[in-house]
């Protein structure tokens, strides 16, 4: 492989996995309804803490998602039955914020669906452990969530579906697979909602929506003689778009009549599955269900922009190895989510966007990076950055032998890679533009930015 095209490759890759990491990418932040947590905030003076009356709320707002029957989790949190009898060890992994997953530092932007447990929360879980799990009286007990078991935005005005059914073993690693999937579309539009509803969701883990213009998804479907094909980290080709993608917890919600995402009609989708061998073989033939903006209405796009590094390499036993990225923005925008990626040896990451007067805005930090738990960070409130900005990521790498995630030992020098004992610096931001013409222009300051050489070396960040 010449220079050339291996900078491509490294620039469709790290743009495949940046859109990747933007769990939910029809998200907007600026109209999102988020739901009251709904918990009590204190027992009263004198009362005994109860199951039905103080940890039913907090289990419902924060964990039952996930954790009820069908769903990823690996038992249910939806009766006092099942909540008493892991009393202690409810306790312990909140305690320690293992559970319920959200790594990023709070005062550091303002995220809807944040998970994080408050200090009352986390004191009323402890002290019901404490006095025995008690169980209260039945008039207390809220009822639970209502999960919508169809669409969840309505009928879709066009379905999805994978072109076959697809086996995963029962057991073994976890399985990566690329579905091409034909729009057909009359004519271009553009999308208000893309939801994602999984075939099996007790094994697939979570799922990334590209598209492709230039049938090469579809060769590559039919040199595999399975279903799908194989093609680690991204699909294998450079995207023309990113769609969005659906994590277990995620809920489908619609972008606002003036924002919308892209869909040129000859796209053919490129779904990328990732399945969970759950000890016995399992099926699953997923669905997307894509909501048309109507035509004619002015829309201003949504699109992804990646901040990464390529290039670096860690040295084996370094704790604290950090590693830098930058973009400069060639619009003005408005940022509406991000999320950070890294691999095992990933330790810490920080995000921030440096201001043409100077100044800095932190947009997120992350202190106790954990593979396992990546997420979608979608702000409250849109975020508008004038053209100039320019977008940073700070991360910072732990590659010794005192790091429980490090899958190499003894520890070993780690460099970019796609594997997952590789490692990667990269933030996928999420914005919006004005017009289609600043999208493009934002997709030529990333060619620009990651295609271009600077003695003899890919310009990837200022800071080298």
């Amino acid at each position: 492989m010449n220079r050339s095209a291996e900078l491509v490759g490294r620039c469709a890759l790290a743009v495949s996995l940046a859109a990747a990491m933007i769990f939910g990418s029809t998200r907007h932040a600026m109209n999102a309804d988020e739901p009251a947590k709904g918990a009590p905030r204190e027992r009263a003076e004198g009362k005994e803490i109860t199951f039905n009356r103080e940890i039913a709320p907090i289990l419902w707002a924060h964990c039952v998602e996930c954790h009820r029957e069908g769903q990823v989790a690996p038992f249910p949190l939806t009766s006092y039955e099942d909540a008493a009898k892991r009393a202690a060890h409810l306790v312990e992994v909140t305690q320690s914020r293992l559970m319920p997953p959200w790594k990023a530092e709070p005062g550091i932007g303002h995220f809807i669906g944040d998970r994080r447990l408050d200090d009352v929360e986390l004191a009323l879980l402890a002290s019901w452990e404490k006095a025995g799990a008690p169980e209260g009286s039945p008039a207390d007990l809220p009822p639970l969530p209502t999960f919508h078991d169809g669409w969840q935005l309505g009928e879709p005005d066009q379905v999805l579906e994978m072109l076959e059914e697809f086996e995963i073993p029962a057991d073994g690693e976890n399985v990566f697979r690329w579905f091409a999937i034909p729009v057909n579309l009359s004519e271009d539009r553009m999308l208000r909602a893309v939801e994602f509803r999984p075939g099996n969701p007790q094994v697939v883990h979570h799922c990334l929506m590209f598209f492709d213009m230039t049938a090469a998804a579809t060769r590559l479907d039919a040199r595999d003689p399975l279903p799908g094909y194989e093609s680690f980290g991204g699909p294998g080709f450079l995207p023309a778009g990113f769609l969005g993608s659906w994590s277990p917890g995620y809920s489908a919600q619609i972008l606002p009549d003036t924002t919308g995402i892209w869909l040129p009609r000859q796209a053919v989708v490129a779904l990328q599955m990732h399945y969970s061998p759950t000890g016995k073989t399992e099926r699953d033939r997923s669905r997307i269900g894509l909501y048309f903006a109507k035509p004619g209405t002015a829309i201003h796009p949504v699109t992804m922009v990646p901040v990464m590094n390529t290039d670096f390499a860690i040295p084996a036993g370094d704790a604290a190895f950090t590693v830098h990225a930058a973009f400069t923005l060639p619009v003005d925008c408005t940022v509406i989510g991000l999320n950070p990626h890294m691999h095992y040896v990933g330790s810490k990451m920080h995000v921030t966007a440096l201001l043409p007067d100077g100044n800095k805005l932190p947009l997120i930090s992350i202190v106790d990076w954990d593979f396992n738990w990546q997420d979608k960070y979608q702000f409250r409130e849109g975020i508008p950055l004038p053209k100039g900005t320019i977008l940073e990521v700070e991360a910072v790498y732990d590659n010794s032998a005192r790091n429980p995630r490090n899958p190499h030992s003894p520890p070993q020098l780690v460099r970019y890679g796609q594997k997952s004992t590789d490692e990667m610096c990269l933030t996928g931001v999420q914005i919006v533009v004005e017009s289609r013409r600043e999208l493009f222009e934002v997709a030529g300051g990333l060619i620009r930015a990651y295609l271009t050489k600077r003695d003899g070396k890919p310009f990837i960040s200022p800071f080298e």
